[in-house]
């Protein structure tokens, strides 16, 4: 159990910490309401509300939050690294808007983790991604891609595991699919290791080891080479 007290009142949740996502815990009742709370500002002539250069946009993932300045629209351009007068001219209205959010969560009592806080910019890690605004490119860091490589040819050299141990290769698979190509797909493959075993069906513990067939061990492989080959490119930010 686990609460919040408000000038006097107290609130609590009989919901599980965390989760997956935000709306799966209590931080949902405090983040979603400030974030809807910085969209409020009316928008400008010719705007949508929510998309409005006036607007702060948010996101948030568990207690991740992320802070969108809506730029000028206006021809591709190098970014403010590269001297764009209309990004950097938005780049001194994020800054304004940062020094803002800063003072809120004060006003709120609200204790940021400064030390992994991310000054404005146009390329910048979230949730374990590399968003590059400037070449429209989602991309996943070096340091996460050698982890999935090291799972990999870990599957490669074992003839056993356990169906706890897959779910957690597939997971890791699958959440930075988003940023290479044609590797989703493969995240199936490593459910069947499960059901090979006789006393597996009815079970729900996942820590009996079973036989890795050798179809899983040549999806490993395929992963490696198709990791490689589409790792420096990216997905697409905007389809």
């Amino acid at each position: 159990m686990n609460g919040l007290c408000i000038n006097g009142h107290l609130f609590r949740w009989l919901v599980e910490h965390f989760g997956h996502k935000v709306a799966g815990s209590p931080l949902n009742a405090l983040i979603l309401c400030l974030l809807r709370f910085l969209a409020r500002p009316a928008p400008d002539q010719g705007e949508l509300r929510g998309a409005s250069r006036r607007t702060i946009l948010g996101a948030a993932w568990v207690d991740d939050t992320v802070l969108i300045c809506k730029g000028i629209p206006h021809a591709r351009c190098l970014g403010i690294v590269g001297g764009c007068p209309l990004c950097s001219e938005r780049l001194t209205v994020a800054l304004e808007r940062q020094e803002y959010w800063l003072w809120l969560c004060n006003e709120l009592g609200w204790e940021l983790a400064l030390d992994k806080r991310q000054n404005p910019t146009q390329v910048f890690t979230y949730s374990g991604l590399i968003f590059d605004l400037v070449r429209r490119l989602l991309l996943v860091p070096e340091l996460k891609k050698a982890k999935i490589i090291e799972d990999l040819q870990g599957m490669l050299s074992a003839s056993m595991a356990t169906p706890r141990r897959l779910m957690q290769v597939s997971g890791r698979l699958r959440h930075y699919s988003v940023g290479i190509m044609h590797t989703r797909v493969h995240c199936a493959h490593f459910t069947t290791v499960g059901k090979l075993h006789p006393d597996r069906d009815k079970d729900p513990d996942y820590d009996v080891p079973a036989e890795i067939p050798s179809a899983l061990h040549e999806t490993c492989s395929h992963l490696l080479h198709v990791i490689e080959q589409f790792h420096p490119t990216g997905a697409d930010l905007w389809p």
